[in-house]
């Protein structure tokens, strides 16, 4: 995320620095790492192994090692990655509604309990996805709601509505609980899925105008949401450079790790677009990042499989 507002980092001895805001919102946490370089902690050999075992769907072997990574003395930022795992492995195995009513029940008291604010956004979410691993689909809906009602005309909402769309698109025909809620708003067909999706994505980043902007000398540069969004399994990026630069477009998962390099070259001023083919990754939501020397944007967007 990027803030507007000075920042200061306040040390924890032996532990970690905290990065706050003016205002004393912790918005982000540094780890130290003191250990030989060529190394590897047991931290990270346990996911080594585990992710093996992950990647070649041995869920359940998977499953024992995250839950020890979860329950050994590593920082909240290490284990993240294996409470994200839990879910996965759910939702790939089929797992039962009391196993996801035990991650909501976690990712819930997560979410409280850390003062990062991007981690605790990360758990609420978590929380809100088990909430639909359980049928849960109301509940789930109205957390989205509460994103959407708080954090008005943010990217954050936008995506929050994404998702109340798509946990709505779930629900059984027939079954007329949400509307009966405030969150029945939501309610669509498969018909109405697609159209609606298009409607809020235009409506708030504006595909008509970026259409008016080509047709103008360009002078500065852009990074546009990607089209289709959400999208299975693959998506455009369009953006516009300005004068000779070197050039690279990436994408990231939720953890902030590179999973793939689309852009790395030197290119000339002009408008460009790239497909991404996310055939071979997981479900969720990704970044992509365009960096130039004098020019940095981050864009976030949802593949459903």
């Amino acid at each position: 995320p990027y803030y507007n507002e000075p920042c200061q980092s306040e040390e924890i001895p032996g532990e970690e620095l905290l990065i706050t805001s003016s205002s004393g919102e912790v918005i982000d946490t540094l780890h130290p790492q003191n250990r030989e370089v060529g190394t590897l902690s047991e931290t990270e050999l346990q996911y080594a192994s585990a992710d093996k075992k992950f990647l070649t769907a041995d869920y359940e072997e998977a499953e024992v090692i995250y839950n020890q990574i979860i329950s050994g003395n590593d920082s909240l930022y290490t284990k993240l990655k294996a409470y994200s795992r839990l879910f996965e492995i759910g939702k790939l195995n089929s797992k039962s509604l009391t196993y996801f009513d035990n991650l909501y029940s976690q990712f819930s008291t997560l979410s409280l309990a850390t003062e990062d604010s991007l981690m605790k956004k990360v758990f609420s979410q978590l929380g809100s996805l088990s909430l639909m691993g359980q049928d849960e689909y109301v509940p789930a809906i109205e957390e989205f709601d509460y994103v959407i009602q708080n954090n008005p005309e943010t990217e954050e909402a936008i995506f929050a509505e994404i998702d109340a769309l798509t946990a709505a698109l779930l629900i059984e025909d027939g079954d007329t609980t949400l509307g009966k809620t405030a969150a029945g708003k939501y309610l669509n067909s498969s018909g109405e899925y697609g159209t609606k999706i298009n409607q809020l994505l235009q409506k708030h980043f504006g595909s008509n105008q970026i259409m008016e902007e080509k047709k103008l000398l360009l002078v500065s540069y852009n990074l546009y949401q990607n089209y289709p969004n959400p999208f299975n399994p693959i998506t455009t990026i369009k953006y516009d450079i300005v004068g000779i630069q070197d050039v690279k477009l990436s994408v990231f998962d939720i953890l902030g790790r590179e999973v793939s390099t689309l852009v790395n070259e030197q290119q000339q001023l002009g408008s460009y677009e790239i497909n991404w083919d996310a055939s071979k990754v997981a479900s969720g939501i990704y970044f992509y990042q365009l960096r130039t020397k004098d020019f940095v944007n981050t864009k976030k967007m949802i593949l459903l499989k």
